[in-house]
């Protein structure tokens, strides 16, 4: 085979082979690269690596250079007109090193908990994505689902409506009966068009997450196991919540850099001391004047204290008091809210199953009636409307059905997001559930 015929199979095999359906995984990591709320959080982790490199750099010595190139002229004599002129050229180099600024120290103690912050903030972003991915995923299978039912209603009215034409040209049933099945049908396509709109409002929300839309995604297997939460106890949820949410440690840290913002501000009232030493050169280049050249060094310890700044100081301090008091409200509004997120994640854990067995027995009770039905439709005991109404019955258990299937693996996803403990592993975990 030569080169050209084996390129063109391997062009044929990828163009014939089927689609790989993507997971949950799969989109995530797609949405890592282009997401760009999780994008900005990465960011603001590196600037607030580099604020501690800034906040160290002003206890390390500060030099200055500068260079100046000056032409002086002078009147001597304004009468006669005499005058002088002259061009100096000098340079001058500062070296200023903090003996003693507490001010300063605070500041690098604050810029290694805003780090601290910065990358729990990360990881609180992370689980947010993983979270929105899993329900956008899940609410386009939903979507899915529900025009499937939709469609498979639509299908089955469709073949009874023909039937009560047939009945009704041949004098069998009453105008009515038909007029009723017209009408069901008109309903079904309603609802078909329906489905359709959310499925693509589905893919769109999903396709704002990941920044393209899914080709085709794994579906979920129908024998997934129904498992209660472990620990089986919703307060002992809410603890583990409350120490690792990571939402609730970025407001803890936020505290944190509060309190040591009203030690900084403090601190910065204290006098600073500063070594301090200068090497200057001066040169007459040009001119009347020439006064030649001229060196001067200088060395030695500077101090300065703020006897009285207008009340500036003390208002930082109170300032401060003010937003650390706010940081503390929020920390304890931000621990109510995962309360409750927690708990409602795990009432619907425990819901979702219930719900599931509930709609499966409902799913097998409906097409048990809708079996008895036709029977009785055909030994003419009831009529097509009630037919059509047990048939739309068994659609919509279906379609409930998948529902609380769908929410029941969210929620469980949901359950360990409030806990602090979603991560990549259980995405990865969640591919044995799914199918192509």
């Amino acid at each position: 085979m030569d080169r050209k015929s084996y390129l063109l199979y391997l062009l044929i095999i990828l163009v014939c082979s089927p689609l790989r359906a993507e997971t949950v995984l799969d989109l995530f990591k797609q949405a890592e690269e282009k997401n760009p709320e999780f994008k900005i959080s990465g960011t603001e982790r590196a600037i607030a690596k580099e604020g501690k490199s800034q906040a160290k750099s002003s206890l390390m010595p500060q030099v200055t250079l500068e260079a100046s190139a000056v032409e002086n002229w002078q009147l001597d004599n304004w009468w006669s007109g005499e005058s002088t002129e002259n061009t100096t050229l000098g340079y001058n180099v500062s070296l200023a090193y903090p003996l003693y600024r507490r001010g300063l120290n605070a500041t690098v103690q604050q810029a290694e908990t805003g780090i601290q912050q910065a990358n729990v903030a990360y990881e609180s972003a992370k689980q947010n994505l993983m979270a929105s991915i899993l329900q956008g995923y899940f609410n386009v299978l939903a979507g899915k689902d529900k025009l499937s039912n939709a469609q498979a209603n639509k299908r089955a009215i469709v073949g009874q409506l023909e039937q009560v034409k047939a009945k009704f040209e041949v004098g069998l049933i009453a105008i009515t009966d038909v007029q009723e099945a017209q009408a069901a049908y008109d309903l079904a396509i309603a609802d078909e068009i329906q489905a359709k709109n959310e499925v693509d409002n589905a893919l769109e929300a999903l396709r704002e997450i990941i920044g393209e839309y899914p080709q085709k995604i794994a579906v979920l297997k129908s024998d997934i196991p129904l498992v209660n939460p472990d620990p089986e106890n919703s307060e002992e949820w809410v603890e583990i919540a409350l120490k690792q949410n990571p939402s609730i440690i970025v407001a803890q840290h936020a505290v944190t850099k509060a309190r040591q913002e009203i030690k900084k501000q403090r601190v910065n009232r204290y006098p600073t001391v500063d070594l301090v030493a200068q090497h200057r050169y001066n040169d007459s280049v040009r001119g009347d004047d020439m006064l030649g050249n001229a060196t001067g060094n200088t060395v030695g310890i500077q101090f300065s204290y703020p006897l009285f700044e207008g009340g500036l100081r003390s208002s930082r301090v109170r300032e401060a008091r003010q937003r650390y008091s706010q940081a503390l409200d929020r920390l304890e509004q931000q621990q109510r809210v995962v309360q409750q997120q927690t708990r409602n994640a795990y009432l619907k854990v425990m819901s979702s199953i219930s719900r599931v067995k509930a709609f499966q027995q409902a799913v097998t009770s409906t097409e048990t009636a809708q079996k008895a039905v036709e029977e009785s439709v055909d030994a003419e005991l009831r009529t097509i409307v009630d037919l059509l109404n047990v048939t739309s019955n068994v659609y919509q258990a279906k379609t409930n059905l998948a529902q609380a299937r769908y929410d029941y693996v969210v929620s469980t996803f949901l359950l360990k997001q409030a806990a602090g403990m979603l991560s990549t592993e259980d995405l990865n975990a969640l591919n044995e559930w799914l199918k192509d």
